[in-house]
């Protein structure tokens, strides 16, 4: 199941209470979740902290310090980053037992793709699409957006 805020919480705490095998939580939520006893952590085999460098950013680096030592210390605790930051570093070796880090391209961009970053405002975005594709002699962008509506813009 899916914890999440921005909604009401009850219907999350009542599929909680019928059973689950697998959650997937946004820190907040999860940590609400706990305060309010509808969720116990005692149990937890595996923790998955995706996004890392994403929640350091988001001020979420204190939530996730307070979910580990919730869990019991015996576990595997699964650490996804885009990009290790010396924070996130100094976090997978803080909560990490013995880690496999596997890392991909460190140093430089792949040498057959040539990468240019355009930074504007999320109003500009839906009208630079069509321009940079145009621009493009092979008509291939990567384009980035934080949610799943304005990716279907």
């Amino acid at each position: 199941m899916t914890i999440y805020g921005g909604v009401s919480s009850l219907s999350q705490i009542n599929s909680l209470r019928s059973g689950v095998e697998i959650v997937v939580a946004c820190p907040g939520r999860l940590l609400d979740l706990k305060q309010q006893r509808a969720i116990n952590l005692d149990f937890i085999e595996i923790l998955v902290v995706d996004e890392a460098d994403q929640m350091f950013d988001m001020g979420f680096l204190p939530s996730i310090r307070r979910i580990i030592s919730f869990v019991p210390s015996k576990r595997q605790i699964l650490l996804f980053s885009a990009t290790m930051p010396t924070e996130i570093r100094k976090l997978a070796a803080e909560m990490l037992q013995n880690p496999v880090t596997i890392e991909i391209s460190i140093t430089k961009p792949i040498d057959t793709i040539n990468h240019i970053f355009f930074s504007f405002d999320q109003s500009q975005k839906l009208d630079m699409l069509p321009y940079l594709l145009n621009e493009n002699d092979e008509g291939k962008v990567k384009f980035f957006t934080r949610t799943k509506k304005r990716a279907k813009n």
